[in-house]
């Protein structure tokens, strides 16, 4: 299965709408990235990840929405990014937990401040191994525990890989 087959059905949970300022936590070669650009129209994709490698592929790869001002990407570790006091409608990560310190809800409560109004937080795993009922169970309540509301699990069995999202606001 190709990146864009895998990351696809991921991109649709966040119905995205043009007009959507959307952040990207751990971006990758930026596959998810082109999904989101394309489904966004005059919106604009934050996308972050800490290797700067990965940013310089990325770029490359979705160099016309680059262009366009459609996406910035930038260089940095989730606990140290500086959003200012910029506000998203959609903050997702896959494959990216968000338990970027010992304990995630530190990083939690930073994001909460870049949530819009009605604006969703997800966070996506997809693994090769069915995951365990703590596994599953063990974000909601880090997300609870930080002041979100879960909003919807969903779960996604494809050609060798197990996938479950979590929505929260607040």
């Amino acid at each position: 299965m190709s990146p864009e087959e895998r990351l696809t059905p991921v991109v649709d949970w966040l119905e995205l709408e043009a007009g959507h300022r959307v952040l990207e936590l751990g971006c990758g070669h930026g596959v998810a990235a082109t999904l989101v650009c394309e489904r966004i129209g005059d919106g604009v994709l934050v996308a972050v990840d800490r290797s700067a490698r990965m940013i310089a592929t990325a770029a490359r790869r979705n160099a016309r929405h680059v262009a366009a001002g459609r996406v910035r990407f930038v260089s940095s570790a989730v606990e140290s990014l500086d959003l200012g006091d910029e506000r998203f409608d959609r903050i997702f990560a896959v494959n990216l937990p968000l338990f970027v310190r010992q304990d995630p809800t530190a990083t939690l409560v930073e994001l909460r401040p870049h949530l819009a109004a009605r604006g969703q937080l997800w966070s996506i795993a997809q693994t090769t191994a069915r995951m365990t009922k703590p596994q599953e169970e063990a974000f909601p309540r880090a997300l609870e525990a930080a002041g979100y509301n879960v909003l919807r699990v969903v779960r996604r069995q494809t050609t060798g890989a197990h996938v479950l999202g979590i929505a929260a606001t607040w």
